[in-house]
């Protein structure tokens, strides 16, 4: 299973980490996502809501998750997701 610790999605924890302090909800575009990563997002983040999901298996979702984030939504048309702060279960 991915880690949060290592990989290509690290700048996105550490940034949202930080964002969380002041944003119980964040919306960034997917450039702006690119600009975090320094680096492009896959073709499937631009094609499939899935790519989204909050799966802690998937490498990006462990990334968000680790910061105490969740999708809350995804608009592929206008390349914008928002996170929320994962709720206490």
């Amino acid at each position: 299973m991915p880690t949060s610790s290592s990989g290509r999605y690290v700048p996105l924890r550490f940034y949202l980490g930080v964002q969380r302090k002041r944003h119980p909800e964040l919306a960034l575009t997917f450039r702006q996502i690119e600009d975090v990563l320094g680096d492009g997002l896959p073709r499937p983040a631009r094609k499939y809501p899935e790519w989204w999901a909050n799966d802690p298996v998937s490498e990006q979702a462990a990334a968000w998750l680790a910061a105490g984030y969740r999708v809350r939504e995804v608009t592929l048309a206008e390349e914008r997701v928002v996170f929320g702060e994962e709720s206490p279960d």
